[in-house]
């Protein structure tokens, strides 16, 4: 790739430059981001739909309170609810690791194997990050729930932090909170209009699924007859759940764009590189 075409990550943004920097690289990137997340995250995808096909074939009327404390529920509602949240982590871990091969030039990005192995590598951090970061939102939570929308918007660059400066969990949280320091409006604009964005894309993936059940109701047919495919294009949604790498995406563009307004971590690196080009 051209050096004058390559998205700049390491430069301050206002939020309508991050949000515009965000769908820049996504268009550039689009092919080969796109196939690995289809790749990583897609066999994840399929599970996700075959049990929510076995949940919802079995299920032929509203389930009872009675119902929902049936160890077989628990375990099928359980089951799916770790796959979402595995989903989820995935989709995060591969737009953050290309985007980090992507700014260190690596040609491994284009590799799926090689994406597996960084996820790999970052998996217990990822769990750890995640779950200590869902504990002190729900601790904030407790008290008036305000300070768990502060501490959730605080802590919204500990992921990032951690697999881009490659840090151990708590200081991943530290290094969020203090790039989120007098930024934290900007950062909950930013999280809630990317997450209201890919929200909507998500509903262009379950048209379908409310297609078929309005037209299955206003026609009166038979619901066993049709309800193998509404179940079918129910499941087909969850393709959308890839579109949680757009949020994900504009959080990096938002931490590199953190780092240099309070750093100028990127112009540092530049100078570095120019003194080493001198010494030669």
């Amino acid at each position: 790739m051209d050096e004058s075409s390559r998205f700049d990550f390491h430069r301050p943004r206002d939020l309508g430059d991050v949000i515009n920097g965000t769908f820049t690289f996504l268009r550039q990137e689009f092919v080969p981001l796109g196939k690995s997340l289809l790749w990583i995250a897609g066999p994840i995808i399929v599970a996700v739909m075959a049990l929510n096909i076995a949940i919802a074939w079995n299920q032929t009327e509203v389930l009872s309170a009675r119902d929902f404390l049936n160890f077989e529920t628990i375990m099928r509602f359980g089951a799916l609810m770790l796959l979402n949240v595995l989903m989820s982590m995935t989709t995060v871990a591969v737009v953050n690791h290309y985007v980090r091969l992507y700014i260190a030039n690596d040609q491994a990005r284009f590799s799926v194997r090689a994406l597996l192995d960084c996820f790999a590598t970052d998996f217990w951090t990822m769990v750890g990050v995640g779950f200590l970061s869902v504990v002190i939102i729900f601790a904030g939570c407790v008290f008036l729930f305000i300070p768990g929308i502060y501490l959730a918007v605080a802590l919204s660059l500990a992921m990032t932090a951690a697999l881009h400066e490659r840090l151990p969990v708590g200081m991943a949280l530290k290094r969020s909170m203090q790039l989120v320091r007098e930024y934290w409006w900007v950062t909950f604009g930013l999280l809630f209009l990317m997450t209201m964005i890919a929200l909507i894309l998500q509903t262009l993936f379950q048209i379908p699924f409310y297609i078929a059940t309005i037209v299955t109701a206003v026609h009166g047919a038979d619901p066993g007859r049709g309800r193998g495919w509404i179940i079918a294009l129910q499941s087909i949604s969850y393709l959308g759940y890839l579109l949680h790498g757009i949020p994900a995406l504009s959080m990096i563009v938002h931490y590199y764009s953190q780092r240099e307004k309070k750093e100028a971590a990127g112009l540092q690196s530049r100078i570095d590189a120019l003194d080493v080009e001198t010494k030669r």
